[in-house]
């Protein structure tokens, strides 16, 4: 508020000064004058407005175009069968804790799919490969560990929904 204060006086300042020159230096005032006093003035209000927050601006930010994105549940239900059928071949109670683990984190995933995801996706799509090869052959520590860092990238892949979601 304290801020919005000064910005005010500044803006004030800046139209009095504007004033005191346009109309103290010797120039004839004609239509061109004028056209070009109310277009100055405008200006200084929309620079005192945007000093006083109420124009918004994101100063250093780059801003990315708002990226298509589109409901696409296929790809979680495709993860929900796969860890499914993982279960379903586990003899492990332990990995099987696990794998419950990652069924819920792909339960409460977006459900949301676009071009900036295909990496992560296909990165999940390659662990899961993996993982259910180290469950073949009995592996458990192991699997469990894969079990671990598929969790870190669903979790890295809602982080980035969210993100999509929000611009």
């Amino acid at each position: 508020m304290k801020n919005n204060k000064y910005n005010r006086v500044i803006t004030l300042a800046m139209l009095v000064v504007f004033n005191v020159v346009a109309f103290v230096l010797p120039i004839a005032h004609s239509t061109l004058f004028w056209a070009a006093y109310i277009i100055t003035t405008l200006a200084i209000f929309m620079l005192g407005a945007f000093l006083m927050g109420l124009i918004p601006f994101k100063a250093g930010t780059v801003t990315k175009p708002n990226e298509e994105f589109k409901v696409n549940k296929f790809y979680l239900n495709t993860l929900q069968v796969y860890v499914n059928v993982l279960n379903m071949k586990n003899k492990n109670e332990e990995l099987g804790f696990e794998l419950k683990g990652l069924s819920d984190i792909i339960q409460s995933s977006e459900p949301i799919s676009c071009d900036s995801l295909e990496g992560i996706e296909e990165k999940i799509r390659l662990a899961f490969g993996n993982l259910q090869g180290l469950i073949e052959k009995s592996r458990t520590a192991e699997a469990k560990e894969a079990c671990s860092e598929i969790k870190a990238m669903l979790e890295e892949r809602n982080r980035m929904c969210r993100e999509i979601k929000r611009d």
